[in-house]
């Protein structure tokens, strides 16, 4: 059984302030937009759910709660067993996750639950990872025109897992430069091209079956998030954000 010192949850570390602490948010907006990275694969959940779309929001909706409560499990474990100071030493490591659960093991008194948050930790990078690819696949598949059967879905898996699984070996300690970069590239393709998309489409098809609630508004306010992340990573590459140390 976890348990979770409230103490490290809710106290603030001496000398700061929640508005001290505030700045260090936007440095981890491209590494959120990656965590929830779903919108590749709303083409393939279209294609899996013979394009019925109530399937496929209900299939989004319950996909990014259920991310989102094991997130919360994830923090609250974590955040809820590791002193502050501690973060500094991953961040001195690399901040790679293998630093990271090296810090569980020294804070925690049980070797069970030490086990089991590496292979959580695991399987979460696994499952994004294949999650996210899904969409890369059938685009694959598609655009070079391989036969939807078997030999040309082995070619399509060989051209999407193949590159990263080579860089990953050459590159063990690259996750945290790669997904910075994937989130800034998800800003265009993830948020900001479905958005215009949408416009365009409302003004092309006025009577569709189907329209995602909010308007125009809400339309826009995305757009200004995926810009947001967008200046985010720009400013990180420039060393021009707040990053705790």
């Amino acid at each position: 059984f976890l348990i979770v010192k409230t103490d490290l949850l809710l106290t603030i570390p001496s000398k700061e302030s929640q508005l001290t602490l505030l700045p260090f948010i936007f440095i981890i907006i491209p590494y959120a937009i990656t965590s929830f990275g779903y919108h590749g694969n709303v083409c393939s959940l279209y294609k899996l759910y013979h394009e019925n779309e109530r399937k496929v929001v209900k299939s989004c909706i319950i996909g990014c709660l259920l991310a989102l409560v094991l997130y919360f499990l994830w923090v609250l474990g974590t955040m809820g067993n590791l002193p502050r100071p501690e973060f500094l030493t991953i961040i001195n490591k690399g901040g790679n996750l293998d630093a990271f659960i090296e810090s569980l093991y020294s804070v925690l008194n049980s070797q069970h639950i030490a086990t089991f948050l590496l292979w959580f930790s695991i399987s979460a990078v696994f499952c994004s990872f294949l999650g996210v690819a899904i969409g890369l696949f059938d685009y694959i598949l598609a655009s070079l025109n391989f036969q939807d059967n078997s030999s040309g879905r082995m070619k399509s898996a060989l051209l999407c897992f193949l590159p990263p699984l080579i860089l990953c070996m050459l590159f063990p300690n690259g996750f945290l430069i790669a997904i910075a970069y994937a989130g800034m590239a998800a800003c265009v393709w993830a948020i900001i091209c479905p958005a215009v998309m949408a416009l365009k489409a409302r003004e092309r098809f006025p009577n569709s079956r189907f329209k995602v609630w909010g308007g125009k508004g809400l339309i826009y306010a995305v757009i200004t998030f995926g810009i947001v992340g967008i200046i985010c990573q720009l400013l990180a590459q420039f060393n021009l954000l707040p990053i705790y140390r």
